[in-house]
């Protein structure tokens, strides 16, 4: 088995991560085998040689990325050359869609066997969309259901793996244990503040979610206790800048760097950026309120093109509203704190959120989707053409 190639290439911090877990798991199968591509920080710790650091390119908005554009750009070209030069045995590629669907082309031009992991989320904005992979990967693994037959009917091979989250979102101790260690065992409700890891969320949302918290405390009396995870070094310095720039009056504001599913799952309720976190609250079962905002540009040119009523991925599995969304426009630290509010103030509405979150589980199932998407990767990387 020794000297076979895996390619694998992640934009962002989840794919960081779930790249150095399918890498550990394809060691563990093939220790000798050499792993190189795009990621970060975990992806390297998992022993893959990172040609391109991931950590800068995570951007998100259609003018974050235009400004980002020049090193998008050279970090392809990096891409295809060491592709070239390397034939790897399989190409992994990882969510960030435009890039690696470019790279994919790439790849496939150059008669290199693909693997597409997390399907681009056409269904929301352009389902015709789905074609443009048609040719450009050998298999698409996708972490929906409801996906397989989206793609199928796009003309490529796909096949459900499981969500990664499934199986691995669960807090290790019970939420009185985890209020006790943090200090607000004395607190008469806990609040989680999720504003993203990606340093123009942060900076968009960090603030409107501590605004809203100053008026949730206004509201309901002092004793609230306010805990922050933070993803990574990188998402905590820039929410040290934007709490530097204006310090939470009188919060109980605790900074989470570890046990984050136990932090959040030990809250009421959250406040959670659209996108990933938003479904692992769900699954923790915490009432939660999803909050995004893009630039106002970025929003304009995209709004029109999304073709689904709902943009919090717990709705869209749930197939209707299960957390409520308060986006752009609606992002208002007033109708954020009402929102926290009814479930804090309310005990049979703060279950019955809970109540409608057991949904998502259900849709999901058990499935690990790490598990399923390394274990696709070994077949492909043992197939013979």
């Amino acid at each position: 088995m020794s000297g076979r190639t895996v390619f694998i290439v992640a934009g962002e911090a989840s794919g960081d991560r779930y790249g150095a877990q399918i890498a550990e798991r394809l060691r563990e199968r093939d220790p000798d085998l050499r792993l190189l591509g795009m990621g970060g920080g975990r992806m390297r710790a998992a022993g893959v040689e990172t040609l391109v650091d991931a950590e800068p390119l995570g951007v998100v908005g259609l003018v974050e990325v235009l400004r980002h554009l020049p090193a998008l750009r050279a970090a392809l070209r990096r891409l295809d050359d060491a592709l070239r030069q390397s034939r790897p045995d399989l190409v992994i590629l990882i969510d960030y869609q435009e890039f690696n669907l470019a790279l994919a082309r790439r790849a496939r031009a150059a008669g290199l066997r693909t693997l597409f992991y997390i399907a681009p989320q056409a269904w929301a904005w352009r389902p015709r969309r789905l074609r443009r992979y048609r040719g450009a990967v050998d298999r698409m693994a996708v972490i929906f259901p409801f996906e397989v037959e989206l793609c199928r009917a796009a003309g490529i091979a796909a096949e459900y793996v499981g969500h990664p989250l499934c199986g691995r979102v669960a807090a290790r101790r019970p939420p009185a244990e985890t209020r006790a260690r943090l200090g607000l065992a004395d607190c008469r409700a806990v609040v989680a503040l999720l504003p993203g890891s990606r340093r123009g969320e942060i900076r968009r949302l960090l603030p409107l979610m501590l605004d809203a918290a100053q008026r949730l405390e206004a509201r309901c009396g002092p004793g609230l206790g306010f805990v922050l995870p933070v993803a990574h070094a990188r998402a905590g310095a820039q929410i040290e800048a934007v709490l530097a720039r204006r310090p939470p009056r009188d919060l109980r504001l605790l900074r989470i760097t570890e046990d984050h599913y136990d932090a959040v799952a030990a809250a009421d309720c959250a406040a959670v950026a659209s996108g990933t976190a938003t479904l692992e609250t769900a699954l923790l079962g915490v009432p939660l309120a999803i909050v995004y905002r893009v630039s106002p540009l970025s929003h304009a040119l995209l709004r029109p093109l999304l073709r689904v009523e709902r943009v919090g991925l717990p709705n869209i599995i749930a197939g209707r509203e299960v957390a409520p969304e308060l986006i752009q426009g609606d992002a208002r630290p007033d109708r954020l704190a009402a929102r926290l509010a009814q479930w804090l103030e309310d005990p049979a509405a703060r279950a019955a959120a809970r109540a409608d979150l057991e949904t998502v589980k259900a849709r999901l199932g058990e499935r690990d989707g790490l598990s399923g998407v390394s274990e696709l990767a070994w077949r492909m990387l043992n197939e013979t053409r």
